[in-house]
């Protein structure tokens, strides 16, 4: 495995490059898979093919214009962005999950999302997440993209976003997860869509036989973006504890209150957990009938039925 500064190989035709992202160390993960042209799985930001994925595409001999192709695990900025600068040098197709191509064409749509779940926490602000993209390739759970000599198994993994996906190489027993599998630590779980089918998500990834498991950011417990044999056993462990203890932490604090509480007190009570995800955990107790949601003029109040 032959490491340069931009990414490796873990295989002779599949690389990991790490585009550098938010603070130093930290970064957005990229999959490249070479044949006679290069399918990518994610593209990161704007500025990522310029500062890492054609760098390390030129240190293996490759160019940008044999990109062919981008299939998103989600339709995240950090994520998708870097398609606008592809485009520049090699015109590709885009492919994503059906789901979230709302949210790749709607910079906004995110933001006004939250906005109309949790309105007393998250304003509307018109400050775009990404640039508007459209997909070429929608994906269904289930369909196979042929790169190569590589199948790829697309598996539906809601619960970051709603169209998240991962990417399963059965051969490899290799894993292409995005930020579908989000870990533990950290304020983890970060979640958009729902806390109850990102629980079944990580559930539906313990039952596959994965070796290799390549993430979108290096995750807690071990901030790396590829994890190998136990690793991976013990990120899909610690990611399904994570999701339970936050769920379990919500109901302790609303049964220790008189009150019916907002999210922003919530938020306050629990500050290991990250509001968004807060917010999805009560939705999924509403929907099981555990917590009653009251509408009040500043947004909502939460409290146990």
């Amino acid at each position: 495995m032959k490491k340069s500064d931009y990414g490796y190989k873990i295989t002779d035709d599949v690389s990991f490059i790490k585009c550098p992202f938010s603070r130093p160390g930290y970064f957005t993960g990229v999959c490249a898979i070479f044949d006679e042209t290069i399918t990518l799985v994610d593209s990161g930001l704007a500025k990522s093919p310029e500062e890492a994925i054609f760098p390390y595409l030129k240190s293996v001999g490759r160019r940008p214009d044999e990109i062919s192709k981008v299939v998103l695990t989600h339709g995240h900025g950090d994520h998708c962005d870097g398609v606008y600068t592809i485009n520049k040098f090699s015109k590709v197709e885009v492919a994503v999950h059906k789901r979230d191509v709302p949210l790749i064409n709607d910079p906004l749509l995110q933001a006004r999302d939250l906005h109309r779940r949790f309105p007393g926490f998250f304003p509307f602000k018109a400050e775009p997440n990404h640039k508007p993209l459209d997909a070429d390739i929608l994906l269904e759970d289930g369909d196979r993209i042929s790169v190569g000599k590589r199948e790829l198994k697309v598996i539906h993994t809601p619960g970051h976003t709603a169209g998240s996906i991962v990417l399963l190489e059965e051969d490899l027993r290799l894993c292409i997860c995005g930020d579908s599998i989000q870990g533990r630590g950290e304020g983890r779980p970060l979640l958009f869509y729902s806390s109850k089918e990102y629980e079944e998500s990580v559930k539906k990834l313990i039952a596959e036989k994965i070796e290799v498991m390549v993430l979108g950011h290096p995750m807690p417990p071990f901030k790396k973006g590829v994890l190998y044999g136990e690793e991976v056993k013990t990120h899909l462990s610690e990611s399904l504890k994570a999701i339970d203890e936050l769920k379990a932490k919500v109901l302790e604090v609303l049964r220790s209150s008189d009150e019916a509480l907002s999210l922003k007190e919530l938020s306050q009570k629990i500050p290991e957990g990250r509001p968004s995800s807060i917010g999805c955990v009560l939705e999924s107790l509403k929907a099981s009938g555990e917590v009653e949601r009251i509408e009040v003029s500043e947004g909502f109040l939460w409290k146990l039925k």
